[in-house]
């Protein structure tokens, strides 16, 4: 039996969000490692977005987060983190909500972006100067879509923000999501002159913290010591990165089971996996297949994916198939809750915890 199949598959109802612990346990280790130690990492939590599994980072000696959502922050502080930045440029409510966390967990540190002048003064106005409001630098090395870019502009930002008593500078955080290459060589040389103008402001300012990167650049930022990476995708991993980075060594920890609900002919297959129950974004198909021949996508719809196989395949209504998606992170989010697998069984349900913007209150 493979490693990914349950004994009694006639129990689990379909689609499913399957999620097999000891897996992801071995995720977060070799991340850890890669990383060089717990104290090189500030994991991108919007993969996961379940208080089980932030459980597991938190007991993994793991301390600092970093998540998009204030539901996200909410539930690492529930999970046990110390420190938490919010990978975001807060608008008034979202403003209001994190005062809420800080009052509601007073040992969490908590911090937001900011790319500009107007975003900090709008937040110094809610923080005061004896509890300032903890803020990272958003620096923009390529990505254009947030952030500002290393030289005059940040130069004047850090000025004006002198007078702004009411914030307190962190650090700088660095997102470099158009740096994909599949070649690791590539993407060190590629991060490494995109680092170039940023370093000097350690140099300046070496009581900040630099938080760097995303999945795919994680192995060319992991080379240095003088910052935190923040991958997220690694602890489940997904098919899209296993083709670009194998290097990596993560393995699959959360797959989707789905079934054939529709035979049109000895190649051609109905599955009840449309896009409400895995991402649809980018090219298809949107989920490997596991045991099978090679397909392609006919059809994909809210609820129905269509995929004709090559070679005819011995399928019947009602068979279960698994697969990985090839972006696990906004498939994750369409589920309210994952199976837990161990020894072939379902053991658990989790809750995906921070699936919306905020948690319910108790």
């Amino acid at each position: 039996m493979a490693w990914y199949q349950l004994k009694n598959e006639a129990a689990l109802d379909t689609p499913a969000l399957l999620v097999y612990p000891d897996r992801v346990q071995q995720n977060i280790s070799q991340a850890i490692q890669i990383a060089g130690g717990v104290d090189q990492i500030r994991p991108h939590v919007k993969t996961h977005k379940m208080l089980n599994v932030a459980r597991m980072q938190v007991e993994s000696r793991i301390s600092h987060f970093k998540c998009a959502t204030i539901a996200e922050a909410e539930m690492m502080a529930k999970a046990g983190a110390s420190d938490v930045l919010i990978a975001y440029q807060l608008s008034q409510p979202r403003i209001v909500q994190l005062k809420r966390l800080i009052q509601k967990f007073p040992s969490v540190a908590f911090s937001s972006l900011i790319d500009n002048l107007d975003s900090a003064i709008i937040l110094s106005g809610k923080f005061t100067e004896t509890t300032p409001a903890k803020i990272f630098l958003d620096i923009d090395v390529g990505h254009h879509r947030t952030g500002i870019p290393a030289g005059n502009r940040l130069d004047e930002l850090i000025y004006q923000l002198k007078s702004l008593s009411s914030l307190e500078i962190k650090g700088l955080h660095v997102y470099d999501g158009h740096n994909t290459e599949a070649s690791l060589h590539k993407r060190i040389a590629l991060s490494d002159a995109a680092m170039k103008p940023v370093l000097p402001y350690l140099v300046q300012h070496p009581e900040w913290e630099l938080v760097t990167g995303g999945s795919p650049s994680f192995g060319a930022h992991s080379l240095h010591n003088d910052r935190r990476c923040s991958p997220g995708t690694f602890v489940f991993w997904d098919h899209g990165y296993q083709q670009k980075y194998p290097e990596y060594g993560f393995e699959y920890a959360a797959l989707l089971a789905t079934r054939v609900i529709s035979k049109l002919d000895d190649q051609t297959y109905c599955l009840d996996l449309g896009h409400k129950h895995v991402a649809s974004e980018g090219a298809a198909p949107q989920i490997a297949l596991f045991d099978t021949s090679t397909y392609e996508q006919v059809i994909h719809s809210e609820e129905h994916l269509v995929i004709k196989f090559e070679a005819a395949m011995n399928l019947k209504v009602g068979d279960m198939l698994y697969g990985v998606p090839r972006h696990i992170c906004p498939t994750v989010a369409l589920y309210d809750a994952a199976s837990v697998i161990s020894n072939h069984e379902v053991v658990d349900h989790w809750e995906v915890t921070a699936r919306d913007l905020q948690l319910p209150k108790p």
